[in-house]
């Protein structure tokens, strides 16, 4: 029950996501982090997440709320 789950949860139940913070700018971040983290660490998860969101961007999901993601995911558009 977090403080992010409580912000979006309203977006995610009424399958409307209004950018408070741009999906294509959490790809931006996570390509960035992506890039800091180098050959130095391990990260996996940033790998799929990287894929995921480039995948909700291309479908044309950039310009909402990050929480889009799940509508991405929900409605199968993959």
């Amino acid at each position: 029950n977090s403080p992010l789950f409580q912000a979006k949860k309203g977006m995610w139940l009424q399958d409307n996501y209004p950018a408070a913070f741009s999906l294509k700018l959490m790809l931006k971040d996570i390509r960035l982090a992506k890039n800091e983290a180098g050959e130095a660490m391990e990260l996996p998860f940033l790998f799929q997440a990287e894929e995921l969101y480039s995948q909700a961007e291309k479908s044309g999901l950039g310009g909402l709320d990050m929480a889009a993601v799940y509508h991405y995911l929900e409605k199968g558009e993959h």
